[in-house]
């Protein structure tokens, strides 16, 4: 009798330290959420995993693309063409079209 209770005592261990150890959430869904909080003009967008997705948009329909691999950004004009310049590392670029905020 005392064998069966540890064996069910042992299967429902592994299931507490899965559930115990979940990863938190994503730099990207911490920044949408604060910035849906504070309703920022720039809400990030995230895939499925976490990461961000690879247009972003301002509410104000301004949109730039992130290449993921190398971190950059840059801005695009009304017709999706790149706007000469404006490509920057590890920040969100000044678009001709900005209102000067930074969106974070």
């Amino acid at each position: 009798m005392g064998s069966s209770r540890d064996d069910s005592e042992i299967l429902s261990f592994p299931s507490l330290l899965h559930t115990v150890f979940l990863p938190g959430p994503s730099k990207c869904e911490v920044e949408r959420y604060s910035a849906l909080r504070y309703q920022h003009t720039y809400i990030p967008s995230c895939d499925a995993d976490g990461g961000y997705t690879p247009v972003q948009c301002q509410q104000g329909g301004q949109c730039w693309c992130v290449d993921c691999y190398a971190g950059e950004c840059w801005c695009l004009d009304t017709s999706g063409k790149e706007v000469p310049g404006s490509r920057v590392q590890g920040e969100r670029p000044r678009c001709p079209t900005d209102s000067g905020d930074s969106g974070t």
